[in-house]
């Protein structure tokens, strides 16, 4: 029987266009291969990538000989032209310097890190550092290793092959056209040695060709052997301690193709097995039996090996194994390996019913093939001893050929459901007893017509049997009898029926509770200590209620729980709840659930349709296994799900694991930052370093024109990538988002600042791989977003401000200076002038004699001390010193005061809060002070009064006068000269001014009742 193995393959459609001849995987974990008509091809788990020398010629690599990954992380590619080395970090390419003009054919890294070359002129060449160039290895001498005689001169020829073995020694293979073998080279002492098999050609098989030209060579050290392979020999081993050779061919067994023994790759898949890559397919060789099986490919399953040439094998660094054929890239991924089928029974029989036979040690595997024959094997657990036997049975012609179950009684009894039928099982000659007894309380029925499904037994150790049809029966072992239940419980509702007679399968529990599994009505459970029943189906919007309505098994598990499988998926039972709520069900799939099996760690193990199932109820999650996770055995209702004692799980006959060692969920692959643009130019990223298990790359500087530029991320992983998830984040604070299918993101004028593109990978269970990758951004604001731009503006607008404060301040200073000035030159110039007039015109006076010159001279000095009066008022207002309040009412009261009191009149002088502090500009203090000054004289000249009011306050921001006497007041009306009225010009003086202040003037008066002035001034 071919070997299992769950195959997947990358052709054309996944962008290998060609026949892969080598493989390799450098330090970053990419995957290397060699297509003619690609080059090479770089592979990060989900896509390939094209490389190419010289990028104007896509085929300059396409004479690519042979490939190497040295200690430093290069890759060396040995072609027909020469040597190039590639640096695959920064994808930089560059020829290494030869002092041989012939081109290269194979490589080899010693463990000195010495780089060895064999040259198409079959010579042996190695890279020498001190030199940077690729100089031609000379010996000191070549010698026959068997007969120790001088080896002819040509002492190479071909050198298809170079492998080091552990000792340090370099063999290659000899292929000169006269002699064929291996050759061995210390460095050290510069001696060959040569171990031709020409005698032992003659004894090769005829379909073993007489030209064997090696391909393949590899080095066994747990064998002390080298296996080698070519065009024809078949499979060679020679002994690097007795030089002896030795050959199998790889021909089927009455054959004789000469293609089955073309090897072109040999590696190890295990201590005591190599893969072999053959002309006609892959090959397995075991080095123990020394014979080989080979894989037959079905074109109906796309999982298994491909019908093709294999030309390369290689194991990664995780253990997945990939081949290389004419038709692309195959990979054996072991988590896709963890379920093989591995049955020891023979080929065609299918278990339908497995269980465990503890007094004979053997387990047991029944199945009724449609035939008519009834087989069982029993294989002994110690020694793996096989018995068997088969029977004819004799049924109706409908009835299903199926076993439901075997079941080992209380009583060591070894009870079989058929699908039709339930019988005894006999451990010594493995042959079935089909009882005819009838069914108590049911005389129509019998055993041979029971449509068994599930048993069990209960606490006083009798059985209990579910039945497709006849409900549930009873199997009393004291008296050997069936009988049905005759007396039943009636519902809460007061409803009696008998039990549903569609069961799949029951359940008894310690306590004298069965659960029966019924169809079409979900579960029923019968208390029988207490004796009621209880009929639980699901109910629409409540997760608590029952999870189905055909029960297809009840499973108890290590921790107590009672798990039910229906067609919709799992549900846990709840003793201690409510009635409607008394079930929890498992979300997350809806699953029909054959069968349910509980491991040693508390999982469970479902048998589904779509694949297996396992549910961990502590941790809430669950891993489907189907075809993509290498379960590819089909499973149906008759599929056998089993526990055995040492905890192994068998799935049908044909496949068994340990639960221990499977890995529910794949590592999730590597996170990756691939590519960097600006606008649509990509940039070469710089190299990252590892911190912490981040991949940090340098800083990049981006400058104001550079606003818009993308990053492009991939994964690097080579088991299920599809099932990582990318999270990334631009700031360190910001939350972790999904990347989803997007693999290009693109940031446009961002702010200018640091920023931490971050990029990290989790598996599809949540857990992170521990690594994530880092590109550290600087991004350089347009000098119109800077800070300093701001700063730079702010300040010119506090300059500006403040310059326009101090023109303004300035033009202030001048204008009280000028104000200053005009004061001075008015008291001093004027004011002088007028005094000395009102002076001399009072001293003339004296000396006059007539009335009429004294009236002239009179008048005169009037008018002078008026216009004295008016320049002393116009000298106050100009003058800025009395610009504050304070100085404008002590001015007016101190004139109110001398005129009131010439006049015999009391004055009453009233300031508000708030208004000393008040400041008046020139302009309106001066009128201000004016129509005081008209009102005062007015009191004072014509009014006649006792008593004046003066009152001036401040009320929300306007300034209030008010001027009132008790004199005789006048008619508002009468405007007659001479009589007292403010209706000529003192009054429109007073008005005129009261509309430059923008204020508001009211005057009342009548005659007796004296006046009333009112200003109101709105202060700014």
């Amino acid at each position: 029987m071919a070997p299992f193995a769950f195959f997947e393959h990358f052709g054309e459609a996944q962008g290998v266009t060609d026949r892969v001849r080598l493989i390799q995987q450098d330090h970053q974990g990419y995957l290397w291969c060699v297509v003619p008509a690609k080059g090479l091809l770089r592979f990060d788990g989900v896509s390939f990538q094209a490389y190419s020398s010289d990028p104007e010629d896509p085929y300059s690599l396409s004479n690519i000989e042979d490939m190497l990954v040295d200690h430093k992380g290069l890759i060396w590619l040995a072609t027909r032209t020469g040597m190039v080395c590639l640096d695959p970090v920064s994808g930089r390419f560059s020829n290494v310097a030869s002092r041989t003009s012939d081109g290269f054919f194979r490589l080899l890294e010693d463990h000195n890190h010495r780089v060895w070359a064999a040259t198409v002129g079959e010579e042996l060449a190695y890279f020498d550092p001190q030199r940077d160039s690729i100089v031609i290895w000379k010996s000191k001498h070549s010698q026959d290793g068997y007969t120790g005689q001088p080896f002819p001169e040509n002492q190479f020829g071909g050198l298809d092959c170079l492998i080091e073995t552990a000792d340090g020694t370099l063999w290659f293979d000899i292929n000169n056209r006269t002699e064929y073998g291996v050759a061995a080279i210390d460095p050290r002492r510069e001696v060959l040695l040569h171990f031709p098999f020409q005698g032992f050609l003659k004894n090769l098989p005829k379909s073993q060709t007489s030209i064997p030209l090696a391909m393949a060579l590899f080095s066994d050290e747990k064998n002390k052997c080298l296996w080698m392979g070519g065009y024809g020999p078949g499979l060679l081993k020679f002994s690097t301690e007795t030089h002896v050779w030795k050959s199998y061919d790889l021909n089927p067994p009455r054959q004789n193709d000469p293609l089955n023994n073309f090897i072109y790759d040999i590696q190890s898949k295990n201590d005591s097995t190599l893969w072999l890559a053959t002309e006609t397919g892959m090959k397995v060789f075991s080095t123990s039996q020394r014979h080989w099986t080979g894989f037959n490919p079905h074109p109906s399953q796309a999982w298994e090996a491909q019908k093709a040439q294999y030309l390369a094998i290689f194991r990664d660094q995780a253990g997945t194994t990939w081949f290389g054929t004419d038709k692309g890239l195959s990979r054996l991924d072991p988590y896709r390996q963890q379920f093989p089928k591995n049955a020891t029974l023979p080929d065609g029989f299918q278990a339908q019913a497995i269980a465990e036979h503890a007094p004979t040690g053997e387990r047991l595997f029944a199945g009724w093939n449609d035939d008519g024959y009834f087989w069982v094997f029993a294989q002994h657990l110690l020694t793996g001893k096989i018995r068997q036997a088969k029977q004819l049975l004799h049924f109706l012609p409908y009835d299903v050929a199926s076993v439901h179950q075997i079941y080992i009684a209380p009583d060591g009894r070894i009870w079989v459901l058929l699908n039709r039928g339930i019988g005894w099982l006999d451990p010594a000659t493995l042959r079935l007893t089909i009882p005819d007894l009838p069914i108590a309380n049911n005389p129509d029925c019998r055993t041979p017509n029971l449509w068994p499904r599930q048993i069990t037994a209960d606490a006083e150790g009798n059985l209990w049997i579910a039945t497709f049809g006849n409900g549930i029966v009873r199997y009393t072992p004291s008296n050997g009898q069936f009988w049905r239940p005759a007396e039943l419980p009636i519902f809460p509702g007061g409803e009696k029926c008998e039990f549903n007679e569609c069961l799949y399968s029951v359940f008894c529990d310690p306590v004298g509770k069965i659960f029966f599994g019924e169809v079409g009505t979900g579960l029923e459970i019968w208390d029988r200590p207490q004796k009621t029943r209880a009929l639980f189906a699901p109910k629409a919007k409540n997760n608590r209620s029952f999870g189905g309505i055909v029960t297809k098994c009840i499973v108890p598990d290590a921790s107590g729980n009672l798990w039910f499988g229906t067609e919709t998926g799992i549900c846990r039972y709840l003793p201690d709840a409510p009635p409607d709520s008394a079930f929890e069900r498992v979300k997350g799939f809806q699953e029909t659930v054959f069968r349910i099996v509980s491991d040693g760690q508390g999982r469970l193990w479902l048998s589904t349709p779509k694949g297996l199932i396992c549910y961990d109820p502590r941790l809430n999650i669950w891993k489907k296994f189907g075809e993509k996770e290498g379960m590819v055995l089909p499973i149906n209702e008759y599929t056998p799900l089993f526990c055995g004692n040492d905890g192994e799980i068998w799935l049908g006959s044909e496949l068994h694991f340990n639960p221990s060692n499977i890995v529910l969920h794949p590592p999730a692959a590597t996170p990756l930052i691939t590519g960097f643009k600006i606008y649509d130019r990509a940039l070469s990223l710089p190299t990252p370093t590892e911190q912490n298990g981040q991949q940090v790359f340098p800083e990049i500087r981006l400058s104001p024109d550079q606003e818009v530029f993308s990053v492009e991320i991939g994964t690097l992983g080579f088991t299920a990538p599809e099932e990582t998830r990318l999270l990334y984040r631009l700031r360190p604070d910001d939350p972790w988002q999904e990347a989803g299918a997007q693999r290009t993101f693109t940031f446009n004028r961002l702010p200018g600042g640091r920023y931490r593109f971050e990029l990290k990978a989790t598996g599809a269970n949540g857990v992170e791989n521990g690594r994530t990758a880092v590109l550290p951004l600087l991004v350089m604001p347009a000098f119109y977003r800077t800070v300093w731009f701001w700063l730079l503006c702010l300040g010119a607008v506090g300059a500006g401000l403040y310059a326009l404060f101090r023109y303004r301040e300035i033009q202030r200073l001048r204008q009280e200076h000028l104000r200053l000035r005009i004061a001075r030159d008015l008291h001093d110039e004027v004011g002088s002038t007028l005094s000395s007039i009102s002076i001399l015109s009072a001293s003339a006076l004296h000396g006059v004699q007539k009335d009429l010159d004294k009236a002239r001279f009179g008048n005169i000095g009037d008018k002078a001390r008026a216009a004295l009066d008016s320049i002393s008022d116009i000298v106050w207002s100009v003058n800025p010193e009395n610009d504050s309040m304070e100085k404008a009412l002590a001015r007016m009261s101190a004139y109110a005061s001398e005129m009131l009191e010439n006049m015999g009149a009391e004055l009453h002088f009233e300031v508000g809060n708030g208004v000393e502090s008040l400041s008046l500009p020139m302009e309106k203090r001066k009128d201000f002070y004016l129509i005081f000054k008209e009102a005062i004289h007015n009191c004072a000249k014509y009014a006649r009064a006792k008593q004046v009011w003066v009152a001036v306050k401040k009320e929300d921001n306007v300034l209030i006068m008010s001027i009132k006497d008790d004199g005789i007041g006048f008619e508002m009306g009468n405007t007659e000269p001479g009589a007292r009225s403010l209706g000529g010009n003192g009054l429109r003086n007073m008005r005129s001014r009261a509309a430059a202040l923008g204020a508001e003037l009211q005057i009342e008066s009548a005659v007796g009742s004296g006046a009333t002035v009112l200003i109101k001034i709105p202060m700014k």
